[in-house]
């Protein structure tokens, strides 16, 4: 039996991966202030002994660090490709925070969650490239042109996500890396906290495709792109304080930034002082051309003159509730319906509702159901519309009943990306 169990294990051990190495420890360089997770996840904490800085713990041990400290997820001048690699901010204060490495280095996937504490330079997305530049050979020399081309790029971070929900980022907060650097895919979500700069790319380099939600926070300034190349940039701000926000870059000299291919601009919500469409290849090419824009018409008059007119829709909102559920859409502002518009919409929506043996009755601007919604009347301004849903089961024949057990989200979400086809001109409209 012993020998039937020993043959088991060394023919499964011929059928395991051939490189599968254990994670390495993280490493604090007290010369440089650099601490270098290793793909080990990491938490930063408040000191407990009074001094500025943080502590930074992981699973089986911990480490006393300054303020000046810069913190990867990442390693250091390293071949060897990291899977995952994490940081998850609650408190304390550090220089820099990066998704990926330092000098030569790869992460797959890297994650950064800040809920508090402070960051006195920048978080960002990516890895540094030459960031800590010293005359020791520590990194490689490259280019734009090598960065964009993953084969050739030094500092590698193939995809990172960024949520902030909370704390202050005295600098910038960057959904690419620093200097030549490649981040593939990037998404920073913004719920709260306070910013200089919130920039969707990196600081030079390559960013590919970049996404920036914000939804609460204090901001002075927003930006597509800054330096380097980007191939698409997609915004959705739906809450917030914003000084002044750029689609594309910073009118300034200093901002070079490209965007290759597009701009998806979404406007809901919050307070913006500003509205540009911004630059892409320096301060005198406006990225108008790229821009598909959907702004509501709280900020109509901060739209700037750089918008293309056609690619800009002013919206409202029109907020769709059944039960005890809500969904908000966004539709073009003074959209009229037709009544073969209306109709088919109807019957798409009772399609859907069928299963559940439910049937839309139809719209209404108030709760108790009294006041029926004219389609043919203009939406003019942020609208409340509640769905009269019919039990349309023959020994019950209830109206309003209750939606807990009905797929109204999925339904009231087909209705919000226009996926019943033709019937709802919004779609169209919005494209």
């Amino acid at each position: 039996m012993k020998k039937k169990l020993l043959f088991v294990i060394v023919a499964c051990a011929f059928f395991l991966p051939a490189t599968v190495f254990a994670a390495k420890a993280p490493e604090y360089d007290e010369s440089k202030n650099l601490f270098f997770a290793n793909g080990t996840p990491i938490t930063i904490e408040e000191r407990t002994d009074g001094q500025e800085g943080a502590l930074i713990k992981w699973d089986g041990g911990e480490e006393l660090v300054p303020v000046d400290t810069s913190v990867f997820a990442g390693s250091h001048n390293s071949d060897e490709a990291i899977e995952t690699a994490s940081i998850t901010m609650n408190g304390g204060k550090v220089k820099n925070i990066f998704g990926g490495g330092l000098h030569k280095s790869i992460v797959k996937k890297a994650t950064i969650v800040m809920n508090n504490g402070t960051v006195t330079g920048s978080v960002m997305a990516g890895g540094a490239h030459h960031f800590n530049q010293t005359d020791d050979g520590d990194f490689i020399n490259s280019s734009v042109a090598d960065s964009k081309d993953r084969t050739k790029a030094i500092t590698i971070v193939d995809e990172a996500t960024v949520t902030i929900n909370g704390g202050t980022v005295e600098f910038a907060v960057w959904g690419g890396g620093e200097s030549y650097s490649y981040t593939g895919k990037s998404t920073v979500t913004i719920n709260a906290g306070k910013f200089n700069y919130v920039i969707a790319g990196g600081s030079n380099g390559y960013t590919g495709d970049a996404s920036l939600g914000i939804y609460d926070g204090e901001i002075e300034i927003v930006q597509g792109v800054n330096r380097g190349e980007m191939d698409s940039v997609s915004f959705i701000v739906n809450g917030g304080k914003i000084n002044k926000l750029y689609a594309g870059g910073e009118p300034d000299e200093s901002v070079t930034g490209i965007i290759n291919d597009s701009i998806d601009l979404k406007i809901v919500d919050g307070e913006i002082a500003i509205i540009s469409a911004g630059t892409s290849g320096g301060p005198n090419s406006l990225a108008t051309d790229l821009i598909v824009a959907e702004i509501n018409s709280k900020f109509e008059d901060k739209i700037g003159q750089d918008f293309d007119e056609d690619a800009t829709t002013v919206t409202v909102n029109l907020m769709l509730i059944a039960g005890n559920e809500e969904q908000t859409i966004q539709i073009p502002k003074g959209t009229v319906f037709t009544e073969e518009e209306l109709k088919a919409m109807v019957e798409e929506i009772n399609n859907e509702l069928a299963a559940d043996n439910l049937e839309l009755v139809g719209f209404y601007l108030d709760k108790k159901l009294t006041q029926e919604f004219d389609f043919s009347t203009p939406i003019e301004q942020d609208m409340e519309l509640y769905m009269k849903l019919k039990d349309i089961t023959p020994e019950q024949k209830v109206e309003n009943p209750e939606t807990s057990d009905v797929n109204i989200f999925l339904i009231l979400s087909l209705v919000a990306v226009g996926a019943f086809g033709t019937t709802l001109v919004l779609k169209n409209r919005l494209s």
